[in-house]
């Protein structure tokens, strides 16, 4: 079904893309200032273990015992800190989300409108590669289904509005660049899979360097929105 334009796009697109980065805001998925130092940081362990061990095994497979394992404490007390086994499924991506868009898009406001696409898309990039694992696996997991199919509704509704609002942040920012032919649509969720596959080809030994990488990735946007030339 094709969706309908941003309405704000037309007149303004950098407030369309402020709109959209302000609704990760609301749902505390972005980070506008550093967090406070943590003395106990069990719970953050937990949740980087968990993303993995879901996508690497199945949600199904992976037992609390499994997870406990991973950071070394038992099973149970793991309940002092997670209901379920579907709640931390839930918190984990939530987390991993929560650092790709604070890093992706928690400096879009201080972009110079004609670089905020390209920005959002070379640090994009860099985050896929830099957090090579969290990336990959929550991808896996957002790509299966097991997140709506195990997580309650309101829990999922949230990871979808995020989602939402990251392709409405992209077609404002690609709206920006004055494209008038294409669909501003499909061009944000080609942004999305093109940065997306970076973290399951590039590896360390690559001939190019991450921020070279990015940057042959924005020029092929670039020429996508008809802005290279």
């Amino acid at each position: 079904m094709a969706r309908k334009p941003l309405a704000a796009s037309a007149v303004d697109p950098y407030a369309a893309a402020d709109a959209a980065r302000a609704r990760l805001l609301e749902l505390g998925l972005i980070e506008e200032a550093a967090p406070s130092p943590r003395l106990d940081n069990t719970r953050e362990r937990v949740l980087d273990a968990a993303i993995r061990l879901f996508a690497d095994r199945g949600f199904e497979a992976c037992t609390m015992r499994d997870l406990g394992s991973a950071v070394g404490i038992k099973a149970p007390a793991l309940y002092n800190h997670f209901a379920s086994k579907e709640v931390l499924l839930g918190e984990s991506v939530e987390q991993a989300l929560r650092e790709f868009f604070t890093r992706v898009l928690g400096p879009l406001p201080s972009d110079p409108d004609g670089a905020r696409l390209e920005n959002v898309v070379r640090r994009y990039v860099v985050f896929q590669v830099e957090q090579r694992e969290i990336a990959r696996a929550n991808d896996a997991l957002l790509s299966t289904g097991t997140l709506q199919r195990l997580l309650p509704a309101d829990g999922w509704d949230r990871i979808a509005a995020a989602l939402r609002a990251l392709i409405d942040l992209l077609r404002a920012l690609v709206a920006a660049e004055g494209r008038s032919d294409g669909d501003d649509y499909v061009t944000a969720v080609s942004i999305t899979a093109l940065c997306d596959r970076v973290s399951e080809w590039y590896r360390p030994e690559h001939r190019l360097t991450v921020d070279e990488v990015a940057g042959e990735i924005w020029l092929l946007v670039a020429r996508m929105v008809g802005k290279a030339t």
